[in-house]
């Protein structure tokens, strides 16, 4: 059990990252109509949405080491304060896309992650640690499908595409008053932290073979989850329902993703982490094979199994990390992480675009099967994986 003391930080420290988290959520499959009303320019559409996620992968390790020397609650502070900015702008970029691309760079300097991660280890008993990150990414994991699913649902169909960025900076705001308010700047650090900046640390990490096979394989996956969310699921569905309608069809497949997620988590623990990736990416590339059919039918059974298989990734991937880290490297390979997970974001939605513009959405299709492929074999290649 937490503390009352420890309770209170989690809260501080647990609404910066669902809240943000959420409002980055809500805008997915809704953010290319909204971009739309300022460029016909898909390129630049996904340049506008990949920036967010490009200065997140910039930012995420120096946030770190700042939070290191200035203090891990003034860094949250500064990263709040600019999302919520970055939101208010992204709500009305005076009819100029180029302002849309800035205020999303605004949004994605909150790169707050390692800052969490640095408070955590600084405050919580390392007995606690894993069951509290766990705790946060079951949190962040039902808040994202809540937030995919709720944007298209609000907007445009009740409220304009504008209050989804409105509704993010007032959450941002809500978390920045409960930290500043309820939490203190953690007073020491404790002895055993894992986070640490020592260079030999970054050395142990690029050194090992099994992580940069796994960073690969999250660069791919989160490259083809967005260009899937932003661009494709939307093109495709516009043809058989409005807009408004496509979250409320999202519910039952999230819902069963979720179902899926807990089963093979379960079975990942007693030593198929491998096999259960492998199948992950397997569903995720027949996905998107049924989709080159332009079926409905063949449609809906294509997000089931292309939202199942990234649902079992989602919780899998991290724990390859932490499996294949050595006990010292263990944070900053988790930092790496993320950095690449933010490049697949930030790089998938500018490259789909381009690929559109330049060409059909067949290419783009084509690609991104191309990319589940290599990620199956990188897994395949990955030589031991103990639990």
């Amino acid at each position: 059990m937490y503390s009352k003391e420890e309770k209170t930080i989690l809260i501080g420290i647990g609404l910066p990252v669902t809240f943000l988290r959420f409002g980055k959520a809500l805008v997915y499959l809704i953010f290319f109509y909204y971009a739309l009303t300022f460029t016909d320019n898909e390129f630049l559409i996904g340049v506008a949405f990949g920036a967010t996620a490009l200065i997140q992968a910039i930012l995420t390790l120096p946030f770190g080491f700042w939070s290191d020397k200035f203090g891990r609650k003034k860094m949250i502070m500064i990263g709040l304060i600019l999302f919520i900015i970055g939101s208010l702008l992204a709500s009305y970029p005076f009819g100029n896309i180029y302002v849309l691309i800035f205020a999303r760079f605004l949004q994605g300097s909150s790169a707050i992650y390692s800052c969490i991660l640095a408070f955590i280890g600084d405050v919580i008993p390392k007995n606690k640690r894993s069951r509290t990150l766990g705790i946060f990414s079951i949190l962040t994991g039902i808040v994202f499908s809540l937030g995919i699913i709720l944007g298209p649902t609000i907007a445009p169909g009740f409220l304009p595409y504008s209050f989804l960025f409105i509704l993010s900076a007032a959450l941002g705001s809500i978390a920045l008053v409960y930290l500043i308010i309820f939490v203190e700047e953690p007073k020491f650090k404790s002895e055993d932290s894992e986070i640490t900046s020592n260079i030999e640390l970054f050395k142990d990490v690029i050194k090992n073979r099994n992580l940069i096979l796994t960073y690969f394989a999250t660069f791919f996956t989160n490259f083809v989850l967005v260009a899937i969310l932003l661009i494709l699921a939307p093109k495709m569905l516009e043809t058989y329902m409005p807009t408004e309608y496509s979250g409320l069809l999202l519910i039952p497949i999230f819902g069963f993703g979720m179902g899926v997620m807990y089963y093979t988590s379960k079975i990942a623990d007693k030593g198929k982490s491998k096999l259960i990736a492998i199948l992950g990416f397997i569903l995720v590339g027949l996905g998107l094979i049924m989709f080159i059919f332009y079926n409905f039918i063949l449609l809906i059974f294509g997000l089931f199994m292309f939202f199942t298989g990234m649902a079992i990734l989602d919780p899998i991937l991290p724990t390859f990390i932490i499996t294949l880290a050595t006990q010292k490297s263990k944070g900053t390979a988790s930092g790496f992480y993320n950095v690449t997970r933010y490049l697949g974001e930030a790089i998938g939605p500018v490259v789909s675009g381009f690929i559109l513009l330049m060409f059909i959405v067949d290419y783009l299709l084509l690609i991104l099967i191309i990319l589940i492929i290599i990620s199956i074999l990188l897994m395949i290649s990955i030589r031991i994986i103990t639990n």
